[in-house]
């Protein structure tokens, strides 16, 4: 078989008759293709994001826990409990302040 996508970039005007079996193997690669970029893509995600407790998110505003309770309840940064302790997401927390200092600078 020959490499249809290659083809296809190579002569994107060209009718062409191909094979079901081909055009059911040319779905199954383009499917492969696109989980793997997406794993990788969540693997990166995952390794670039840490998470963080309560008292690693107070230190880093210098807050109180009932200040970082009412930013929750007000939706502001909101956590997940991982087990029975609660977690915070790095770049949760770095998106919050990106939005802060946006607001703050118009």
């Amino acid at each position: 078989m020959t490499d249809l996508m290659t083809l296809a970039k190579s002569h994107p005007d060209t009718t062409v008759t191909v094979k079901l079996k081909d055009l059911m193997r040319f779905h199954e690669d383009i499917t492969a293709d696109l989980e793997k970029r997406l794993l990788n893509k969540l693997v990166e995600i995952r390794k670039d994001d840490r998470y963080l407790s309560i008292n690693q998110v107070c230190e880093i505003f210098s807050i109180d826990r009932s200040t970082l309770w009412k930013w929750q309840q007000k939706g502001l940064l909101v956590p997940f409990k991982a087990g029975t302790i609660w977690r915070y997401k790095l770049s949760e927390i770095r998106a919050m302040v990106n939005k802060a200092t946006n607001k703050t600078n118009k």
